[in-house]
């Protein structure tokens, strides 16, 4: 991995890695995920698993809801630092070309059969083309990376964690 001159990592290279989705919120509604991996790679390449992924809406008690269905597959796109003002610490990216590929839906109890999820593929594409060329600015803290960011003036939050399995 290539290094600034001073031998400092520069900020995408700080940003490259796997990332866990633990969390994120639309307006007022706030979820947890599960099984969600983001792979921040070189040259602004982006890849996304779901292994028996769930984003959980909480109920009025902050607990998560049920979810009885996981989703597996993978994805793609690319990530670009749009903005990057050194001085202030502040970091701007936006997502580009995400797609998703070859999803299945899983029980999560009972038998393990996957399921084609086609009508959820287009669903999530839609979703994920709302992100789109979206500037998300960057806040990085210890291990944990959080997007922040608006659409049509609905605040977007979105924390990772770095994936302790990777081997990035």
């Amino acid at each position: 991995m290539a290094t600034a001159q001073n031998g400092a990592r520069s900020p995408s290279q700080k940003l490259e890695g796997r990332w866990r989705l633990i969390s994120g919120s639309v307006g007022p509604r706030v979820g947890l995920a599960r099984g969600i991996l983001v792979h921040l790679r070189p040259n602004d390449l982006l890849e996304f698993e779901l292994q028996q992924a769930t984003v959980t809406p909480l109920d009025e008690a902050g607990r998560p809801t049920p979810n009885p269905i996981g989703v597996s597959g993978n994805g793609r796109g690319a990530w670009r630092i749009v903005s990057n003002n050194s001085s202030m610490g502040s970091l701007t990216i936006e997502l580009e070309d995400l797609s998703v590929v070859q999803l299945r839906i899983h029980a999560r109890r009972g038998p393990a059969i996957p399921l084609p999820a086609q009508a959820l593929q287009s669903r999530i594409a839609r979703q994920l083309a709302k992100i789109e060329h979206l500037p998300m600015s960057v806040v990085l803290e210890n291990q944990t990376l959080t997007l922040l960011g608006s659409a049509q003036g609905i605040p977007l939050v979105f924390q990772f964690e770095i994936d302790p399995t990777a081997a990035c």
